[in-house]
């Protein structure tokens, strides 16, 4: 996804176009006033995304089992996506 800088005549003057844009994913638009950004115009999908991340970095449960989870993988004990999934076609197939 492309991410143009536009300034705030420039949005007024094509605010469909970037919307249909941004909508499909296509773009993403910072928008500025007087040389500074003030706004990012993006997918609705995205923003939810993002909302949900912070929720998810802000809840500590969530952090100390993340943190966990990387101190297990630091020492090694953990199974890879492949290892996973193998084993489930493997068990799918039968």
């Amino acid at each position: 996804m492309a991410t143009v800088t536009l300034n705030a005549t420039e949005v007024r003057k094509d605010l469909l176009n970037l919307l249909r844009k941004a909508h499909d994913r296509l773009q993403r638009v910072i928008v500025t006033r007087k040389g500074r950004p003030e706004v990012v115009l993006l997918p609705f999908e995205e923003y939810e995304g993002w909302l949900e991340t912070f929720e998810i970095s802000s809840d500590p449960e969530w952090v100390k089992a993340l943190e966990e989870a990387k101190i297990e993988r630091d020492k090694g004990r953990f199974v890879s996506f492949k290892e996973v999934f193998g084993r489930l076609q493997r068990g799918l197939k039968k």
